[in-house]
């Protein structure tokens, strides 16, 4: 059994099926992230507020400094800003510790 633990109710309720997927780009992302999921037998999605989470928030924030705040759209497919700390080996250390596995 997987579980997928997830800080947006929408992106939890849109992998569940109780939510439609309304943008186009995330409609993209959406349809891969489905796909990967029928791989496995039993997959449950939940959704675990912010407040409850800071590791998450607090990398998450960082994510979205890094981006350039350009339309909604664009923004999924936007790429980190060269020398941004997300291409650091600080954030890349942090991220490794606190994925399943290490990995």
């Amino acid at each position: 059994m997987i579980q997928v633990a997830g800080t947006s109710e929408i992106v939890v309720g849109q992998m569940q099926g109780r939510f439609s997927v309304h943008s186009f780009t995330l409609r993209r992302w959406h349809d891969q992230a489905t796909a990967s999921v029928r791989q496995f037998q039993q997959v449950t999605f939940t959704a675990i507020p912010r407040e409850r989470n800071q590791i998450a928030d607090a990398l998450a924030n960082e994510a979205l400094a890094a981006w350039p705040p350009r339309g909604d759209a664009d923004r999924a497919e936007a790429e980190p800003k060269k020398g941004s700390e997300l291409n650091s080996a600080p954030l890349k250390s942090r991220l490794r510790r606190h994925t399943v596995g290490g990995k």
